[in-house]
C-alpha cells in the first residue's frame, strides 16, 4: 500500500495574475517548512544506524581506550615506586597521575583509582568532588540569575543539567513588562549579550572551576600561611 501523497499548501498563481507579497512570503514558508520536515525525517532514519553503530564499534573502542589509560595510571604509580626520581619530577608525576586518575574514575566510582588519586594528591577525591561540584552549582546560580535548591544532587551531571534546564525554562516563560519601543529595543540588545554570556559561561564554567577548586585547595598547599589563607576561601 502506497503512502498518500501530502497535501501542498502553497499558494498557486490565477489567470496569471502575480501573487501579492504576503503570498510570496507564505510560499516561501511553507517552503521551508517542507525542507525542514525532509531533514527531520532524515535523521530519524540515520538515527537508528548511528545507534548501531556507536554500540557496535565507537563504545567497545572507548572502553578498550580506557582500559588501556587505567593500566597505563598504574604503570606510572610502580614505576613512581621503582625509580629514583628528583622532589620536582615526582610532583609532576603525581600531579599527572591524579589528573588522569580523576578523568577515569566517572560517574560509577573506580575505587582503586580513588585510592590511588588519594595516595597521590594528599587529600581525598570525594571530598574534592564534593567541593568542585558545590562551585560549579554557585558558579551556574550566579551566571544564569536561578536558585539551584538544596536537594540538587551534585554527584548526578544528568540530575544538574535536567534541574539547569528546568529553572532557565521556568524563567523565560516569566512575563516582562512592557517598556515601550525604545526600552523593547535596549531589551533585546540586552537579551542577546546576555544569551552570549551564557553560552559561554556554559562552555567554560565546569573547566573553569576544576581549575579554581584544584588551585585553592588547602590540602595541596605546602605552605602554612597560604593554606590557612586558602582554608578560608573555601568556606566562604
Amino acid at each position: 500500500m502506497t503512502s498518500p501523497k501530502p497535501l501542498s499548501l502553497s499558494i498557486a498563481g490565477q489567470s496569471g495574475k502575480p501573487l501579492s507579497g504576503a503570498q510570496k512570503k507564505f510560499n516561501s514558508l511553507i517552503g521551508r517548512i517542507e525542507k525542514q520536515r525532509k531533514l527531520l525525517a532524515a535523521w530519524q532514519a540515520a538515527l537508528p544506524l548511528c545507534q548501531e553503530r556507536w554500540s557496535g564499534e565507537f563504545k567497545p573502542l572507548l572502553d578498550e581506550y580506557r582500559a588501556r589509560n587505567r593500566e597505563f595510571v598504574f604503570f606510572l604509580d610502580q614505576s613512581g615506586e621503582r625509580l629514583k626520581l628528583t622532589k620536582t619530577d615526582r610532583r609532576t608525576l603525581g600531579e599527572l597521575i591524579c589528573e588522569l586518575a580523576s578523568s577515569l574514575i566517572g560517574d560509577d566510582g573506580d575505587e582503586a583509582l580513588k585510592a590511588l588519586y588519594n595516595k597521590h594528591s594528599g587529600s581525598d577525591f570525594d571530598r574534592d568532588a564534593r567541593v568542585e561540584n558545590e562551585l560549579l552549582k554557585n558558579a551556574m546560580e550566579h551566571a544564569f540569575g536561578i536558585d539551584l535548591g538544596d536537594d540538587l544532587d551534585l554527584d548526578s551531571h544528568e540530575n544538574v543539567a535536567q534541574r539547569l534546564f528546568e529553572k532557565l525554562q521556568a524563567q523565560a516563560e516569566q512575563p516582562t513588562p512592557r517598556k515601550g519601543r525604545a526600552g523593547t529595543e535596549r531589551k533585546s540588545a540586552q537579551q542577546l549579550r546576555r544569551e552570549e554570556a551564557e553560552a559561554q559561561a556554559g562552555r567554560s564554567v565546569r573547566e573553569v572551576y576544576r581549575k579554581l577548586a584544584s588551585a585553592l585547595h588547602p590540602d595541596r598547599e605546602t605552605n602554612a600561611a597560604e593554606r590557612e589563607r586558602k582554608t578560608g576561601l573555601m568556606q566562604r
